[in-house]
Parts: structure tokens; C-alpha cells; sequence
């Protein structure tokens, strides 16, 4: 699963649809925004990750203030960024300003109907403890052979797991760095992509392209210094595609690397 299967982009037309029919299933936060407001695009980034963490537990809901400022007020919405946590047709909580990660954390698990621990999809939950351990033994020879270079060995490992275990962050992050090192073996040269981002320095594909190189020499440094860069991002799409590399590099390197330490505060706060 990807974010864009939790990440949406709404109008009043789909409000109903989208926020209060969902909301009936589980919580859905509705994030009122504006790509002219600073607050705004910093707080994006930090409820894309909660959205990519739990794994569709909640869906987030972006819409646009300069678009419908009339439904915003409609809806009581005076100042942005705001967010109105729904659930079971009804508002249950709204936080205004761009508050810390650990702030809409803690809305969301209030939010939440069942354990932190659900993390991993229900479905998943559901199979045997024996297919549970067989699964992890599965996923930590796939990391083995990502980190010795043999990325296709891994791939066929992953694509024999069941359907259920899919749905873990886990296994979702890895195909992320899997992604990435596909996307290196396809694109051309370094020197290359250096000529077509000064030919185009908005080509965010181009950078995601650069950064995967730089992954695949294992130069770690390089390419997360270019995916925080890629955070900046006004498209929340880019803005999510970068946290889910950078935290997939982040599960690669482990999180008593450095690297991790030094981009951590800068992942944080973008």
C-alpha cells in the first residue's frame, strides 16, 4: 500500500464521499491548507509521514483554502492550517496550527479504534503466529540481500509473501529502497542527470533519479541530503514520495547510524 491509497485531495463536492462516509469505517483528518501559507507546508510533511507510518489506519484529507475558502468558513475554519479530526460523521477533535508530529500523534491514537500495536493491518494480524515468524525470517533475508547489492534476490523473495503481509510498513518501506535501486539501474549516468537538472532545475523526477544513484554507490550522505531537499516540495505527492525514500534509507541504515541522526532533526521539521 502507498500513500496514495490514504492521501487525498478533496472538494465540497466530495466531502460527503470522502470525509463522512469514510469517517463511518475510521478516523479521517481533514486538513484545511494553502500552499500560500509557510505553516502550512510545514506541517504537510509531518502528517504525510503519520498518514505513511499507519499504514491507512486513518485517511488524510487535503483541501485547498484558496480554491474553497467559502466551504471553509462554511465549516468554521477562521485560520490555516487546520485540521478536524473526524469520526462516525462527527467532529471529535480540531488542531489549529502547525503543531509538532507528537501533537497529531497523540490525536490520532485518541481517534484511533483499537491498539498503537495495529500498526500492522488487521489482515495481517490475523494470520498464525507460525506464518507471522516465517514471514519476519523472510523479510530479514531480503534486507541481507538488499544490503549486499543483490536487490533482484530480493525482490523475488518479497514477491512470494503473502497477500496480508504486504500490508506491513515494514515490507512497504523495503520496496520503497527497492524502488529506488530500480530507478538507478534504469536511468542514466550521474554526469547526465547533473546536466538535465541544470538544463531544468525543477525536474523533481530528475532528482528522485539523482538520489537513487547516489544510493546505489552507496554514497547514503548524498542521496538524503537530495531527498530532504525534495521535502520542500509545494506537491504533497513529491513531498510524500521523499519521506518514504528517506525513511526507507533510515530503515537500511539503521537507526544508531549517524546519517540517520544527522537527517532525523531535518525530517522532522520540514
Amino acid at each position: 500500500m502507498t500513500g496514495q491509497n490514504y492521501i487525498f485531495d478533496i472538494t465540497p463536492q466530495s466531502f460527503n464521499s470522502m470525509v463522512l462516509e469514510n469517517s463511518i469505517k475510521g478516523p479521517v483528518l481533514l486538513y484545511y491548507w494553502s500552499e500560500n501559507a509557510g505553516p502550512c507546508m510545514k506541517l504537510l510533511p509531518r502528517l504525510v509521514k503519520l498518514a505513511d507510518e499507519y499504514g491507512g489506519q486513518f485517511l488524510l484529507m487535503l483541501l485547498d483554502t484558496d480554491r474553497f475558502k467559502n466551504f471553509s468558513n462554511d465549516k468554521g475554519v477562521i485560520s490555516i492550517p487546520t485540521v478536524q479530526v473526524y469520526f462516525q460523521e462527527k467532529i471529535i477533535d480540531t488542531v489549529h496550527g502547525a503543531y509538532s508530529e507528537k501533537h497529531f500523534r497523540a490525536a490520532i491514537e485518541k481517534a484511533l479504534p483499537r491498539p498503537r500495536h495495529a500498526i500492522i493491518s488487521a489482515r495481517f494480524q490475523a494470520i498464525s503466529a507460525n506464518e507471522r515468524a516465517q514471514f519476519r525470517a523472510k523479510l530479514d533475508t531480503a534486507k541481507r540481500w538488499v544490503q549486499n547489492g543483490e536487490a533482484l534476490k530480493a525482490v523475488t523473495i518479497l514477491d512470494k509473501l503473502p497477500a496480508q503481509a504486504m500490508q506491513d510498513p515494514e515490507i512497504e518501506l523495503l520496496y520503497t529502497h527497492l524502488d529506488m535501486i530500480r530507478m538507478a539501474q534504469l536511468a542514466p549516468d550521474l554526469k547526465t542527470l547533473e546536466k538535465n537538472l541544470i538544463d531544468n532545475p525543477d525536474d523533481t523526477e530528475v532528482k528522485f533519479k539523482i538520489a537513487a544513484r547516489y544510493l546505489v554507490n552507496d554514497e547514503f550522505d548524498a542521496a538524503l541530503q537530495t531527498l530532504i531537499s525534495l521535502q520542500e516540495s509545494e506537491n504533497h505527492r513529491v513531498k510524500s514520495r521523499a519521506i518514504r525514500a528517506t525513511l526507507a534509507i533510515f530503515a537500511l541504515l539503521g537507526e544508531s547510524h549517524s546519517l540517520v541522526k544527522k537527517y532525523q532533526f531535518s525530517l522532522e521539521n520540514s
